[in-house]
This record gives structure tokens, C-alpha cells and sequence, in this order.
């Protein structure tokens, strides 16, 4: 199982190659406080780091940015994480 830093680690690297990390940061920093991703990590599924972070309709990206950002999460890295745990 992996710890909360991993899953903020893979979190980051994940928004990193689909260049939204700057763009998941300020939504969640317009969202919520500043200390508020590690609470994420912490406190969220790790399935719905990105699902559950923020509004997407409320975001400059919209809908169908996040959702496909989402989809991509769930198929790079929790189908994966299920099935090797």
C-alpha cells in the first residue's frame, strides 16, 4: 500500500507529463487553502485525487478537460496500482 508522500509524488509526476500540475494547483489553491493537496492525499482515495479535488465545471479548464485528465489518471495509474497490489 502506499503512503500518502507516494501518492503525491505520483500524483505530481502524473500532472507533470500531461502538463496540469500548474493548472491543478491553482485550482486548488483557488478552491481551498494552500496545505490543502497533501490534505488531499491524505484524506482522499488516491482514485480521487483528481475526481474529487475541485469543482471542474468551476474551472477555467472546464468539464471535459478534467474528465479526460481524470480518465487518463485512472487508466495510467490505479488500474495498474489494483492490479500489482
Amino acid at each position: 500500500m502506499s503512503t500518502a508522500y507516494e501518492n503525491l509524488d505520483t500524483l505530481v509526476t502524473f500532472l507533470k507529463e500531461h502538463d496540469a500540475l500548474d493548472k491543478y494547483c491553482n485550482n486548488i489553491q483557488y478552491s481551498f487553502s494552500n496545505n490543502y493537496i497533501l490534505g488531499a492525499v491524505i484524506n482522499l482515495p488516491v482514485q480521487n485525487l483528481i475526481a474529487e479535488a475541485f469543482s471542474w465545471r468551476d474551472t477555467p479548464e472546464g468539464y471535459a478537460y478534467w474528465a479526460h485528465i481524470d480518465k487518463n489518471w485512472v487508466e495510467d495509474y490505479i488500474k495498474p496500482m489494483i492490479m500489482n497490489a
